[in-house]
């Protein structure tokens, strides 16, 4: 109980990290900045954090954590380089989804990893797969809502606007240089680190036979 609510925690500390760094969570080596090298280290912890959950040994979880992460940042740098391109050329919708699926097929595949090595398997419970399918449904509509209400950029502002407070950006780095707003950007990460949240913590729970988000329908 206490690695499952161990790890629970880790997956919303994790979405509440990525709303701050502003990132969508993507571990690859196209993005060397300190904020690439922050989000490869949470997701290092995480991958810890799901073999603990796991049941596995010590040395274990250190050489899995190690091979997940390097896989991972090899993966996503290929998908950077040939295959978001991809969906982005078929429209902004489906190139926020490809993200929000990347992070979580991330995480999926190295915690069926850590389930199978251990034995566990997931649970039948009918109303966590129905609450799993209604967060993709509903991932999927905000996005393509949020495609079209929010613009994708707002013209810069002058540091003067910015400071006074008659400004609609309140960034440092606007009151230094007055650049440019992405407004549908942010709000596609604060959506996509939730619905990564969400999905996880079901798929937690389906393999754990919680009963603390629902009732055993046996």
């Amino acid at each position: 109980m206490r690695k499952t609510s161990a790890l629970y925690s880790a997956v919303a500390v994790q979405a509440i990290m990525y709303i701050a760094l502003g990132s969508f969570g993507i571990m690859s080596l196209t993005n060397l900045s300190y904020r690439g090298f922050v989000v490869a280290a949470i997701w290092a912890v995480i991958f810890a954090n799901i073999f603990i959950w796991g049941g596995a040994e010590s040395q274990y979880i250190i050489k899995m954590t190690a091979i997940c992460t390097v896989a991972w940042m090899a993966i996503w740098t290929f998908t950077e380089y040939f295959v978001a391109g991809f969906f982005y050329n078929i429209s902004d919708s489906a190139c926020y989804v490809f993200y929000g699926f990347e992070c979580l097929t991330c995480f999926g595949s190295v915690f069926l990893i850590a389930a199978k090595h251990t034995g566990k398997k997931s649970g039948k419970n009918l109303f966590i797969i129905l609450a799993m399918l209604l967060a993709v449904a509903c991932y999927i509509i905000a996005t393509a809502q949020v495609i079209k209400i929010f613009p994708d950029y707002l013209p810069g502002e002058s540091p003067l606007d910015i400071m006074s407070g008659k400004a609609t950006t309140q960034s440092m780095l606007d009151v230094i240089t007055g650049g440019v707003t992405m407004p549908r950007h942010d709000m596609m990460i604060k959506i996509n680190a939730i619905f990564y949240a969400v999905e996880s913590i079901l798929l937690i729970s389906l393999f754990s036979g919680e009963k603390a988000l629902c009732k055993n329908t046996k």
